[in-house]
């Protein structure tokens, strides 16, 4: 059994050690608008945020927008470090530093695992329209849109998907102006994406002109042949990461009487969630 001062003396280590590691990791997402959460969840009420301004009468009219509430809840996770009892005793700090570093990266890569597939699932989850949030049925005031197409990725198709997107209008038929400045696909479609964005020639030797037209994301846990064309250039982004608490570390706590095996829990409050279904195009072979 530890005394008192030996454990003191190593969470005086630990604690701030894990604080200052989580610090050097971004938990910034470049799919995501970072949303500083201040309740057990939170209700988005959208609108037509990226439609244009609309003439000021003076008749009271206001222009009429579609909006809808949406809620996101704040999930918990944990993750722990465990610490054999002699490793305190001895102060080896220099082995369980590195591990308590490992545990400050989980956090950012467990984000980004979670918003990957929420992105996935975009195809049959609703958003804030109560329709897929990508889906050919987004609802306008005539009618209906789409950020939704089945087409293989390849040049002709990169095209299409472009016009598409630069053709998005808002719910009352004006044109956004919004324009694709990322393409995301997985391992299986990443030569077929650097052939096309990447590469100055074509395959028959032309010019390219799709190169460098967006940046090139290549996302591991995109297994199968989707791929993805989002504008990231504004704060309001396709995808919400809601954070209600921000990574912790607790205190040694032995695992259990008798047991030679300390735990150092981390905890997290935090979710994603779905945002503007018009800045992307998601397409599902």
């Amino acid at each position: 059994m530890l005394d008192a001062q030996k454990l003191a003396d190593a969470n005086a280590t630990y604690r701030p050690y894990f604080q200052e590691s989580l610090a050097g990791q971004s938990r910034t997402l470049e799919l995501a608008q970072m949303v500083e959460s201040t309740g057990a969840e939170e209700e988005y009420h959208f609108t037509d945020e990226l439609g244009l301004p609309v003439e000021f009468t003076g008749s009271g009219e206001m222009q009429e927008l579609k909006a809808e509430a949406f809620h996101i809840k704040n999930k918990d996770w944990s993750n722990i470090v465990r610490v054999h009892k002699n490793e305190i005793q001895d102060d080896k700090t220099n082995i369980v530093l590195p591990r308590l570093d490992n545990a400050a990266t989980t956090y950012p890569r467990h984000m980004r695992k979670i918003l990957i597939e929420l992105l996935l699932n975009g195809f049959t989850l609703n958003g804030y329209d109560g329709v897929p949030f990508i889906g050919a049925t987004h609802p306008t005031k005539d009618g209906t849109q789409s950020n939704y197409t089945n087409l293989a990725l390849d040049p002709t198709n990169f095209d299409l998907a472009v016009k598409a997107f630069l053709g998005r209008t808002d719910f009352h038929g004006e044109i956004l102006d919004v324009s694709p400045t990322h393409l995301t696909v997985g391992p299986a479609l990443r030569s077929a994406a650097q052939a096309i964005v990447k590469a100055s020639l074509t395959t028959n030797g032309g010019t390219n002109t799709n190169f460098g037209y967006v940046e090139l994301r290549v996302e591991p846990r995109i297994t199968g042949n989707q791929w993805f064309l989002t504008d990231e250039s504004r704060e309001i982004k396709p995808f919400i990461l809601q954070e209600r608490q921000a990574p912790q570390v607790g205190d040694l706590k032995q695992l259990k009487a008798g047991s030679p095996w300390y735990v150092i829990e981390t905890d997290a409050r935090y979710n994603v969630g779905f945002g503007l279904w018009h800045l992307i195009q998601g397409c599902q072979p």
